[in-house]
């Protein structure tokens, strides 16, 4: 009786020619995840820009209050151009001063009423730039920046050979579009 016929399983030739086809497909496949990762990357900070702006929009219609929105932290505005290295805020200005206004004393209005963390800490990443120092919606709900024009958002990324920019513009009325 021949014994080999019943034997199971694989030959260390087979097992490591299989090893070598998932090596060459996986190599292969990184730099389209790698792609991959990066927009969903600026994906996500886009709608993230884009939720922040709606909730300014909101939020100065709602308390019938001017609300500005800059790159900085909970100190207040600061000036930067990249808001992914900075962060942004958004914070009431009835006075009009491009300053955030005083918190409330009793804790019950915060100013600044919402503070963004950096999206990037490293020299490589995620970079939003923005053509104007901050920017306000006014208490009907319409954008005002220095000639009353519009303000575009350009979000990319400054990695290795990757070259995709998304965009997030607010018109002088207010509204927002995104690509």
């Amino acid at each position: 009786m021949n014994n080999r016929s019943k034997q199971k399983g694989f030959s260390l030739l087979e097992l490591l020619v299989v090893i070598a086809i998932v090596a060459i497909f996986a190599t292969m496949a990184v730099p389209s995840l790698t792609n991959f990762v990066r927009d969903n990357q600026l994906t996500s900070a886009r709608m993230q820009v884009v939720a922040d702006m709606n909730t300014a929009r909101s939020e100065a219609i709602k308390r019938n209050k001017r609300v500005l929105i800059c790159s900085g932290d909970a100190t207040g505005c600061i000036a930067n151009a990249d808001w992914a290295l900075s962060g942004w805020i958004l914070c009431y200005d009835a006075d009009r001063n491009d300053i955030c206004d005083a918190a409330a004393v009793d804790g019950t209005d915060p100013n600044p009423f919402l503070v963004r963390a950096p999206l990037r800490t490293a020299p490589n990443g995620l970079v939003i730039a923005v053509p104007a120092a901050s920017m306000y919606y006014n208490p009907i709900g319409t954008q005002g920046v220095p000639g009353n024009a519009g303000v575009q958002f350009a979000i990319s990324g400054n990695w290795v050979g990757y070259n995709s920019t998304r965009s997030v513009t607010v018109s002088n009325t207010g509204n927002i579009a995104s690509h």
